[in-house]
C-alpha cells in the first residue's frame, strides 16, 4: 500500500494532515491501524513522512476517518498524491541539484499561481540567461565552467512552466535595488529589464516595483505557490545557502496577507512599468 514519493513537501503535508486527523479522532496508532486495516508501523511511517501513499489508499483512509471524499480537503490531498509520483525534466539534474531544489521544480510544475517577493535581484523565473549566469557565478564563486553552465541550464529549464498550456498566474514584487544592481554590466541588465517589460505585457503577469523612497516593509524574499487543483498554499522562504517550505496553512495565510498589504501600497503595475522603463533607458 506504500508508494515511492518524489516530493518531500507533498509527503510532509499529507503526513501532518493525517496525523492531526487521527489525533482529532483520539485514535492511538493501534486503534487507527485496526480501523484502516494496516499495521501501526506502516501508519506511523506515513504520518512521519517516511513513506508515501497511493491515491486509492488515501481515499480509503479518509473515508474511514469520515472525511467527505468530494470535499475540498480530500480532493486536494488526493491530487497531491497524484502529483507526487510524476517525474519531469528536472530528474536529469539529480546529480547536480539538491532534492529540495528538484522538489521546488515539481511544485512549480503544478502551481496555479506564483507570487514572489524579490529584494536584491530579479526572480529566477524571469531571469535572462546572461543575467542568470552572472548571478550564479557571483553566488558560487570559482566553480568549473561546465558545472556553472549546467546550473544556468537548470535555471532556464525552470522557465518551461511559463510556456506550457497550464501557465501559472505570476505576481512579482521587486525592490528597486534589485533592478539597479547589474551583476554583469549595463548591457546585460538592460536586456534583463526589457525581459521584465515583456513579461509584464502578459495578461497573467503582474509586476510591481518597490521604489527606494517607499516606506513599505517587504522583508526577506519568499514565494507563494498556490498548488493547482487544490486549496493548498505553500510558502518558500529563501536565503543564500538555505531555503525552507512553510506548509502550515494558517502561517501561509499570514504570508499571503503580508504580500497583499504590500501590493496595495506599492505603485500600480502601469506605474511600475514606467519605473522599469526609466531605469532601462538610463543604462
Amino acid at each position: 500500500m506504500s508508494v515511492e514519493s518524489r516530493s518531500t513537501t507533498r509527503r510532509r503535508y499529507i503526513a501532518r494532515y493525517l496525523r492531526d486527523l487521527r489525533d482529532s479522532k483520539r485514535y492511538t496508532l493501534e486503534a487507527a491501524g485496526r480501523l484502516l486495516d494496516r499495521s501501526p508501523s506502516s501508519l506511523s511511517m506515513i504520518e512521519n513522512a517516511r513513506q508515501g501513499v497511493r491515491p486509492r489508499d488515501l481515499e480509503h483512509i479518509l473515508r474511514r476517518y469520515g472525511v467527505p471524499i468530494d470535499g475540498p480537503d480530500a480532493r486536494g490531498l488526493i491530487e497531491l498524491t497524484r502529483q507526487d509520483t510524476r517525474s519531469g525534466w528536472w530528474a536529469v539534474y539529480g546529480d547536480l541539484m539538491t532534492p529540495e531544489a528538484l522538489d521546488l521544480c515539481s511544485l512549480e510544475a503544478n502551481t496555479g499561481s506564483f507570487r514572489h517577493l524579490a529584494v536584491d535581484s530579479v526572480p529566477g523565473l524571469a531571469q535572462t540567461e546572461d543575467y542568470a549566469a552572472a548571478m550564479i557565478m557571483n553566488q558560487m564563486g570559482d566553480i568549473d565552467g561546465a558545472i556553472g553552465r549546467r546550473y544556468v541550464e537548470f535555471r532556464m529549464e525552470r522557465q518551461q512552466v511559463l510556456h506550457g498550456p497550464h501557465r501559472p498566474d505570476l505576481h512579482f514584487i521587486i525592490d528597486e535595488s534589485g533592478l539597479r544592481r547589474a551583476p554583469a554590466g549595463d548591457r546585460v541588465m538592460r536586456v534583463q529589464l526589457e525581459r521584465l517589460l515583456q513579461l509584464s505585457e502578459h495578461p497573467g503577469t503582474t509586476i510591481q516595483v518597490r521604489p527606494y523612497e517607499s516606506l513599505v516593509l517587504i522583508g526577506p524574499p519568499y514565494s507563494i505557490l498556490q498548488l493547482a487543483r487544490t486549496n493548498i498554499t505553500l510558502i518558500l522562504v529563501e536565503q543564500l545557502f538555505n531555503r525552507w517550505v512553510v506548509d502550515d496553512q494558517p502561517k501561509a495565510r499570514q504570508y499571503q496577507e503580508a504580500f497583499t498589504r504590500a501590493s496595495a501600497l506599492l505603485p500600480t503595475p502601469a506605474e511600475s512599468r514606467d519605473i522599469i522603463h526609466r531605469i532601462a533607458s538610463a543604462l
